[in-house]
């Protein structure tokens, strides 16, 4: 994917992390692409830029981010995620899954924007996806003990 510059863990005690530095922005790119929602060691990659992650960290209580219920268990994030674009650029996105990688019927999506957010809060709250009608709602602080992870 290009050249690694730098590689950095990250000291999370939710889970497993690292900054990974590449020497083109291209090549931050296409590994982000190639590496989100991947399966390594057992365990789903989430790739994102830092810039989004500051986004988030900046956005995480402006409504962007959605919580997603009743979700049917065969639903895998990546899906879900592409689903979620249809409404507009979406920075991150997770199913959350128990110990043994199964679905535990719940997810999130964070919006890049407010509005996208607010589209997809009208057209999926009791969309048919998979065998479930899903639910939806806007995450509030609370709901962080309902997701494993950073």
């Amino acid at each position: 994917y290009g050249e690694v510059v730098s590689l950095e863990q990250v000291d999370c005690a939710c889970e497993e992390a690292a900054v990974v530095t590449y020497d083109t922005a291209e090549a931050a790119d296409e590994a982000r692409e190639m590496l989100s929602f991947a399966v390594v060691r057992g365990k789903t990659c989430r790739c994102m830029q830092l810039s989004s992650l500051e986004l988030m960290l900046q956005t995480m209580d402006t409504g962007q981010r959605l919580i997603i219920e009743n979700l049917d268990v065969g639903i895998e994030a990546r899906g879900l995620r592409d689903l979620c674009a249809l409404f507009g650029r979406v920075l991150d996105c997770k199913v959350e899954l128990d110990d043994k990688e199964q679905s535990r019927g719940i997810a999130f999506v964070h919006y890049a924007k407010l509005e996208d957010a607010s589209k997809a809060l009208a057209f999926m709250g009791g969309m048919q996806i998979g065998q479930s009608a899903v639910e939806l709602r806007r995450f509030s602080r609370g709901d962080s003990v309902l997701f494993s992870g950073c």
